[in-house]
């Protein structure tokens, strides 16, 4: 039987949880089923993650309505003879969308966070094509019900939760060596955050509860931030740099900024925090759980889904940083505690969020649309 010829559009192959879910659905695709085509607008590192044998065509794109990307959009399904568009996050959905009902092919989209509702003409235009597309994915029950509440109920919207390649977090590694490469003092306890420095992810709250730490602890305690630094949010990493230096906490705080080495890093540092304001499912939250780290998140999106608090991590009020504080103490000062969380969390991603999980859902979706 001839394989299905899928296109997945994302819009830059930078770093960010949406672009994990593309590689590691891709992955996880039997190849003998599927042919697999990825278009971005812009190139960047998670790429070179996409299996061998895969085409990648970037197809840059000027903002607003770039009528030249749409037209190449269209020749490159009809070229590729795709069967099967597979969209993520807000433009490549549009897009994906228009040249889906031109081409008269099937699409799936999926909503990956809250930003696809940050304006009214982002909802009506999810409104307008709930009507005509094939499948809407949010990929967290949050999300879903926000979707459901915002644009419309409807039998094509549906959920898929993430999932992440949980064998990438068995490599044993040197733990002082680890640290020592990424410039880290290796005698002191390390609290590590993943998440691109913007607004949403909290890290102001996360500095300022490190303040509160200081005073309480007596532990030698340092923050590892791990995120990419987008030139958009440029004023917001001034912003923090200064508030750093304001608090006294320039030898606490390290910005390790894009890394490639995620698997790594979450199995040399001690602790894992999540201070998000928002999130749908973290990816960074699933990594850390897989990396089998005692982790403090805090209760937005699925967080307090797939933490049982006290059980495989502590779940926290969002904007509340003298909980956050409190809820780090407990777990540095109960070794005990933190390690038999560790190891529930990792049983419950395996179970429950794997790659594997999630791509055995998209293949019901994918088969069910085209075959």
């Amino acid at each position: 039987m001839r394989r299905i010829n899928v296109l997945q559009m994302i819009g830059e192959f930078t770093s960010g949880g949406a672009e994990s879910v593309v590689v590691n659905l891709a992955k996880s695709l039997n190849r003998e089923k599927f042919s697999l085509t990825f278009t971005a607008r812009k190139d960047g590192p998670i790429s070179k993650n996409l299996p061998v044998g895969s085409e990648f065509v970037i197809l840059p794109k000027r903002n607003g309505f770039d009528l030249r990307h749409l037209l190449r959009l269209i020749e490159i399904i009809k070229v590729r003879k795709i069967d099967l568009i597979h969209s993520h996050l807000f433009g490549p959905n549009l897009f994906g969308f228009l040249a889906a009902k031109i081409t008269k092919k099937k699409i799936i989209q999926t909503i990956h966070g809250r930003d696809c509702f940050s304006t009214w003409k982002r909802i009506l235009a999810y409104r307008l094509m709930l009507k005509f597309t094939d499948k809407i994915v949010t990929v967290s029950d949050p999300l879903g019900t926000e979707f459901r509440k915002r644009v419309g109920e409807d039998e094509k919207a549906t959920i898929v939760h993430n999932g992440i390649d949980v064998g990438s977090f068995k490599k044993i590694i040197q733990r002082d060596k680890k640290l020592a490469s990424l410039g880290l003092p290796t005698r002191s306890k390390i609290i590590g955050s993943v998440g691109n420095i913007k607004p949403i992810k909290g890290h102001e709250n996360l500095i300022q509860t490190m303040a509160i730490l200081r005073k309480k602890e007596q532990y030698d305690v340092i923050l590892a931030i791990i995120g990419e630094i987008y030139p958009k949010y440029a004023s917001y990493k001034t912003m923090l740099d200064k508030l750093i230096t304001s608090l006294g906490l320039a030898d606490r705080i390290f910005f390790l900024g894009f890394r490639d080495d995620i698997p790594e890093i979450l199995q040399a540092i001690d602790y894992y925090v999540l201070p998000s304001i928002s999130e749908g499912l973290s990816i960074s939250l699933l990594e850390a759980m897989a990396a089998s780290r005692p982790i403090v998140a805090t209760d937005v999106g699925m967080n307090s889904v797939v933490i049982q608090h006290g059980v495989n991590g502590l779940i926290v009020p969002p904007n509340s940083n003298e909980a956050l504080a409190e809820a780090l103490q407990k777990v540095i000062s109960d070794p005990e505690l933190s390690e038999e969380m560790g190891k529930k969390a990792r049983k419950t991603v395996c179970s429950k969020y794997s790659s594997e999980a999630m791509s055995n859902r998209y293949l019901k979706l994918y088969e069910e649309i085209v075959l």
